[in-house]
């Protein structure tokens, strides 16, 4: 696969490991609203919280995997370290 090209990525997030910490409240309602920016700007399709567990699947549009770092590196629950991506799916 040439992940160069626009393509989707299922993107699964779990606990990290400041997941107890007393903000962590705050890092998820940003992260939140942050994908929710996203996907009125048509660059997420899907976005909820898995069945199995504490965490989120988030279902990005991205041109390429320049755009997808881009876009983790704005996640807020990631640089807050309350949520760590797990899986990232590439499909076309």
């Amino acid at each position: 696969m040439d992940f160069s090209q626009p393509h989707r990525v299922l993107l699964f997030f779990e606990k990290g490991e400041q997941w107890l910490s007393a903000t962590r409240a705050i890092y998820l309602a940003a992260q939140w609203e942050y994908y929710t920016q996203l996907k009125s700007e048509g660059k997420v399709y899907d976005c909820g919280y898995p069945g199995h567990g504490e965490g989120l699947l988030v279902g990005v549009n991205i041109d390429n995997d320049t755009e997808l770092h881009h876009i983790l590196a704005g996640d807020p629950a990631l640089k807050g370290k309350v949520l760590e991506l797990v899986n990232a799916y590439p499909y076309f």
